[in-house]
């Protein structure tokens, strides 16, 4: 048997002024069976405390994570608390919560009793029930607020259709106001679990009676304005829509799951003062088991955690919500979580170190790592969490920052990936969390923290959909129109690394408000061969909804879709005076606020000038 316990120096961590919860951090004592020093440290000064037990999987073969469908997952559950329970009566072990579908345990153990909770052999591991404390506030900044849709390129999904449609996001918080505009009709599922117990915790639930399930369970918002922001900010960050303000999601619903209840000892809240809201590892074991058993109802892809506490330099997998994770994950369903705001280099916070979870930092407005977010090199993404503009309790918006904020962003991504891959494969096999995360990561822009050598995939959600097609984004800026005032003409060279030869389209934008305007298809390119053209050529045959010929733009942006992998170059043509100049592309962006450019002519090389332009999108 192994007992896992909190780390004291990692409870109720402060956020530096921006949007955090804290979680306790695990880790695993020795096997001490007849050795219960350690499990009595959680007693303290009381005579009997609360715990979860992992029942022993069934000849150690762990059928009920492997065993497919939910009816399976339930009947062998029952099968192992059936043989579990009889050892637990007459010994002063009360059994306070059960699962249907994951095989734990909430029990409350005396003193008397623990020796014995120790010596059952159907146990496999024991965990005490941790508070966790939720902490937020709205960040202060100069910079100007933002719909974060354009930073993560999913405005061009969504114009091609991929808009979440049919998926449902479970979000996983303190309350949600589901009537504000960005939300309403969205909600379905709505559960609570947030519990009471002795004399100073207290449920948040309509009912006050936990868990409760149904139509407001998760929305008691009350007079209190920070009962409902943080989770209706972050739900409408992943699904919101009012027809003008928009989520990643845009059309997906949400199911909101409260966990929070409300504290009134003062010990208990430090260092927030009391009353204060916290959860605690029950009742979130509770909303993950709700969401497998819901999970095919309301086709849910996506879990959102916007927690986080502790400090972990390597994967913490011996955090019972892992077992649940799992089991979500085998199902296609993702589980999301921020990696916590006390700027660590190296480290992150649980339950992001959980390696099943999809583990997001966040960047700020200039696609920089944000200077709060916690860094390590087993973060999958990163996403914003600097002043993003969404939905507030009041019926207004508001704009908030932290990875709280971040996380939503990468669940709605999923939930748009998934609804373009059934829409492009309709009679393929259903995309997985591990095939659309590669995705997502191929597709990504390198971001880094000056001085750290960790490098992380920015999120991109259009070119993941396009990852899965095979198909490759490139962009190219400034590229002189046939009305330029300039006299120079751009030219385009294409070039195909693959060993399959592929075609390519090319689309024009206005410079201005980059719209498109045209379309191109390109001829088919030949493994390793290149081709040319001039641009002007291509305004001229382009199809769009406009007449390209007859617009004013003096430059255009481009962006050419292969289906190969190589090369662009854009060449900058004087006819009058015969200077050809290579313009370097910046598809792949700036690699922590800084690039390279390799074999730049002297100007002692006439007539081929180096020239460098910089472009701030």
């Amino acid at each position: 048997m192994i007992f896992l316990f909190p780390n004291p120096s990692n409870l109720f961590i402060k956020s530096f002024g921006f949007l955090f919860i804290a979680v306790t951090a695990f880790f695993v004592s020795e096997p001490s069976q007849g050795k219960p020093d350690r499990i009595m440290e959680h007693f303290g000064q009381k005579s009997e405390a609360r715990f979860i037990i992992k029942m022993k999987d069934i000849d150690d073969q762990n059928l009920w994570l492997h065993s497919g469908s939910l009816e399976k997952q339930k009947a062998l559950v029952d099968q192992l608390r059936t043989q579990l329970e009889p050892q637990l009566l007459g010994k002063e072990i009360l059994v306070t919560q059960t699962f249907s579908s994951i095989p734990f345990l909430g029990v409350i153990v005396n003193r008397e009793s623990i020796d014995h909770l120790i010596s059952i052999e159907q146990i496999d591991k024991i965990y005490p029930v941790v508070r966790e404390q939720k902490v937020q506030s709205v960040s202060e900044s100069n910079n100007e607020l933002f719909s974060s849709s354009f930073f993560v390129e999913v405005e061009a999904a969504w114009s091609e259709g991929f808009e979440g449609e049919d998926y449902t996001i479970a979000i996983i918080d303190g309350g949600f106001q589901k009537s504000h505009p960005m939300l309403k009709g969205k909600a379905v599922g709505d559960a609570c679990f947030s519990s009471t117990f002795g004399d100073t915790t207290f449920s948040q639930c309509p009912s006050q009676q936990s868990p409760e399930i149904g139509d407001g369970a998760a929305s008691n918002c009350g007079l209190d304005p920070g009962r409902c922001d943080h989770g209706t900010h972050v739900a409408s960050v992943a699904v919101g829509n009012d027809g003008v303000n928009f989520g990643i999601a845009r059309k997906s619903n949400f199911m909101p799951i409260d966990v929070f209840s409300k504290v009134v000892d003062e010990d208990e809240c430090f260092p927030d003062i009391s009353p204060c809201e916290l959860t605690d590892t029950l009742a979130v074991l509770d909303a993950l088991n709700y969401v497998n058993e819901k999970s095919e109802d309301y086709n849910i892809v996506a879990v959102n955690l916007s927690l986080g506490g502790g400090r972990f330099t390597e994967p913490c997998d011996d955090d019972p919500r892992k077992v649940v994770i799992d089991m979500l994950r085998s199902k296609g369903i993702a589980t999301v979580s921020s990696v916590g705001n006390q700027a660590f280099n190296g480290a992150i916070n649980a339950p992001a170190c959980i390696s099943s979870v999809i583990a997001v930092g966040a960047t700020d407005i200039f696609s920089a790592v944000a200077d709060f977010s916690n860094l390590s090199s087993f973060i999958d993404f990163m996403a914003p969490g600097v002043d993003v503009l969404a939905a507030d309790p009041s019926g207004g918006l508001t704009a908030k920052s932290g990875t709280s904020i971040s996380a939503p962003h990468i669940a709605g991504a999923f939930s748009v990936i998934f609804s373009a891959y059934d829409k492009i494969f309709p009679d393929g096999i259903k995309l997985s969390v591990e095939k659309a995360s590669e995705a997502m990561a191929a597709s990504g822009k390198p971001v880094e923290r000056k001085g750290e050598n960790i490098v992380l995939p920015n999120l991109r959600v259009y070119p993941a959909i396009l990852d899965l097609q095979n198909i490759k984004l490139s962009s190219l800026n400034n590229l002189y129109s046939s009305s330029s005032t300039q006299s120079k003409e751009s030219i385009i060279r294409i070039f195909n690394s693959s060993s399959t030869a592929g075609g390519f389209t090319v689309s024009l934008l206005n410079s201005d408000q980059l719209d498109v305007i045209g379309t191109w298809l390109g001829p088919v390119v030949p493994s390793g061969a290149s081709l040319q053209f001039n641009f002007s050529d291509i305004e001229s045959e382009a199809s769009g909804v406009t007449n390209i010929l007859e617009s004013v733009n003096e430059y255009f942006k481009i962006q050419i879709k292969t289906e190969f992998s190589g090369f662009l170059q854009h060449i900058v043509w004087s006819p009058a005076t015969g200077d050809i100049v290579n313009v370097t592309s910046c598809s792949e962006g700036f690699v922590g606020g800084g690039r390279k450019l390799m074999n730049l002519n002297q100007p002692s090389i006439t007539g081929h000038t180096s020239i460098v332009r910089l472009y701030n999108e």
